[in-house]
């Protein structure tokens, strides 16, 4: 998996993520239903994965650990 850019404008995106619960199904009007986006956070960068809640990004200067909020239960 790969960071992805975040925005909505060409010029001004910014390398983030987007963390979605893929166990609740959200409606989203005209665009259909999908998962429910929980947080999305500027930062990392090149590959990413994920164990034990919490990112990690192996882009830049090494690896990196981010801790992403945690949607309400």
């Amino acid at each position: 998996m790969n960071a992805r850019l975040l925005g909505e404008d060409d010029e001004a995106m910014v390398p983030g993520a987007r963390v979605f619960d893929v166990t609740r199904i959200v409606d989203h009007g005209r665009y259909g239903s999908g998962p429910d986006e929980t947080s999305t956070f500027g930062g990392p960068e090149g590959r990413f994965f994920a164990a034990d809640g919490l990112l990690f990004s192996s882009g830049g200067p090494g690896l990196e650990i981010w801790d992403p909020p945690r949607a309400p239960a």
